[in-house]
């Protein structure tokens, strides 16, 4: 796949290229919501290895490459795939253009 972006991505190598710096694929995850509004997310793993991550986002029409340590932080984890600690956050409205969480305090 060539993005539009000049980012070459090659899932058969699991091996994404940008600017010349190939970057190894750790998975590829596909956050996509059905026809009931519930979000479906699926992974891929590739390269154990790997130290990046490339995000499919069908409903936002985007593609989303980050290194590991983004993948886990809690605004990725919130943001993309709705996974949150619900002893710190409630959720306020979870839907494909926003998510919106309220801290307990």
């Amino acid at each position: 796949m060539v993005m539009n972006n000049g980012l070459f991505v090659d899932l058969e190598k699991s091996i994404a290229t940008l600017r010349g710096q190939r970057l190894p694929l750790k998975a590829l995850d596909v956050c996509a919501y059905g026809k009931d509004a519930k979000l479906r997310v699926g992974s891929v793993a590739f390269d154990p290895r790997g130290s990046f991550h490339l995000i499919c986002v069908p409903h936002q029409r985007m593609f989303v490459l980050m290194d590991t340590t983004m993948f886990e932080s809690a605004l990725v984890r919130m943001c993309l795939f709705e996974d949150f600690d619900p002893s710190l956050f409630e959720p306020v409205d979870l839907n494909a253009v926003a998510h919106l969480y309220r801290l307990r305090i």
